[in-house]
């Protein structure tokens, strides 16, 4: 079941609300700018693992 407010579909998948990610939504995702770090480079963002994409982070 979906967490986070997501929609389950098919009974075996989650649509999740913006600022959630994951099988279940159970994820919170942010995004900040990514500065000078490398398309697709992984660091921490305090607790959190962020990959730069697009020029935003995507925390997770």
């Amino acid at each position: 079941c979906c967490e986070n407010g997501g929609t389950c579909i098919l009974g075996s998948f989650c649509m999740c609300p913006a600022n959630f990610t994951g099988r279940y939504c159970e994820q919170h995702a942010v995004t900040l700018p990514c500065g000078d770090v490398p398309h697709n480079d992984w660091m921490f963002q305090g607790c959190s693992l962020c990959r730069c994409g697009n020029g935003t982070f995507l925390c997770i």
